[in-house]
């Protein structure tokens, strides 16, 4: 469990600091830890922190999620996707993207996964043991400094309702001030929290080689690297005799979650034109009605195609793909003009013709060596 004394002496400081701070770049980063501190203490699962507070703010009609939620909406869209760049050619070339995805058909009926008394402590071994297998000796030693220090996870009941209402399997929430992810896990008790696990201490991996800070950076790319994590895990399970058939679950879900993200972001979009009375889904037209939450909701779709081919790169060609995943995570991605993947063997050619096909997972076989 976090220590939420820690964590509530941690935000009066940086209160403090902010009151007295003057310097642009400071505040920022300022800014950035006190949004994390108040997402640590909503997500607890402390009576203090947060059900005693959505009981209060319900008798409130939550008079006091929509102040502090206000004050915080206005900080993180200021702090990740003020400055984000999306011209005509890029945003149509995203649009693409989320259509390929959308194409792509499963007729495969959903299942649920067995009951697992979840114990912390395993998890962390089958996670330690395959950051070993990608033999790489950065990434092993950042995953042990998370592993090794217990301070940095919290597990919370599936019942959780926070105090801002949101549902979640797993979070990770960086601490900028004091160099620290913090980790919770949102327990199923079921194969899940094998992957949010493994998938939350990559988000902690990529933090500590390289603490990219939102303002200069973009901000939706930040899944790049765990949902390569993600692929990679789940073919290590069944390599090391997890149940074959649970694991195939897992990836069924995540497919169609990249296919359900991709058809709510179009219908989102169509919906928005329609109620500005804007007429025709063009480029031009869909520029006037972007949100922060549709420009995050496309790039996360880009990402997952990016993921994808470093997953294929790296079952090619373990060392190059292993390499190009580092290179990635110590690479800022500048706001300042439109994104660029061909340091790591992806143009955007290549990643428009894998978005046709990465769902119904056909043979990669390209694989740039540069």
């Amino acid at each position: 469990m976090w220590d939420t004394k820690e964590i509530n002496t941690k935000k009066r400081y940086v209160i403090k600091r902010l009151n007295n701070c003057n310097d642009i770049k400071e505040k920022k980063i300022l800014e950035l830890s006190l949004i994390s501190y108040l997402y640590m203490l909503d997500n607890t699962a402390n009576l203090k922190n947060t059900k005693f507070y959505y009981i209060i703010d319900k008798l409130l009609n939550n008079k006091l999620t929509i102040k502090r939620d206000n004050l915080v909406t206005g900080i993180v869209n200021n702090l990740f996707f003020k400055n984000e760049i999306l011209d005509n050619n890029y945003l149509e070339f995203l649009l693409t993207i989320c259509d390929n995805i959308t194409d792509q058909k499963c007729n495969n009926e959903s299942k649920g996964l067995s009951y697992i008394n979840i114990n912390l402590n395993n998890m962390l071994k089958t996670t330690l043991d395959f950051f070993k297998s990608l033999e790489d000796k950065e990434i092993l030693e950042k995953a042990k400094k998370i592993m090794n220090d217990k301070s940095c996870f919290n597990i919370v009941n599936n019942d959780l309702t926070t105090a801002s209402g949101m549902k979640y399997l797993g979070m990770t929430i960086y601490d900028y001030m004091f160099n620290k992810p913090y980790i919770c896990i949102n327990s199923q008790n079921n194969l899940y929290d094998y992957q949010t696990v493994n998938h939350e201490i990559m988000h902690g991996i990529d933090f500590l080689m390289n603490k990219k800070t939102p303002m200069n950076n973009y901000y939706g790319f930040h899944e790049i690297p765990t949902y390569t994590i993600d692929y990679l895990f789940l073919e290590y399970l069944i390599s090391n005799n997890f149940n074959k058939e649970e694991v195939e679950i897992l990836k069924k879900n995540k497919n169609d979650y990249l296919r359900y993200l991709a058809a709510i972001t179009k219908i989102e979009i169509k919906d928005k034109l329609v109620r500005n009375n804007i007429k025709g889904y063009k480029v031009e037209n869909i520029k006037e009605i972007l949100t922060t939450d549709l420009i995050k909701q496309l790039l996360e779709l880009e990402s997952s195609v990016i993921s994808y081919a470093l997953y294929n790169q790296i079952k090619l060609d373990k060392e190059y793909g292993i390499n190009n995943l580092k290179r990635l995570i110590k690479t800022n991605i500048p706001q300042s003009k439109t994104p660029d993947f061909n340091f790591i063997g992806l143009d955007q050619e290549e990643i428009l013709q894998l978005s046709k096909t990465m769902i119904a997972d056909k043979e990669y076989t390209k694989c740039k060596m540069r």
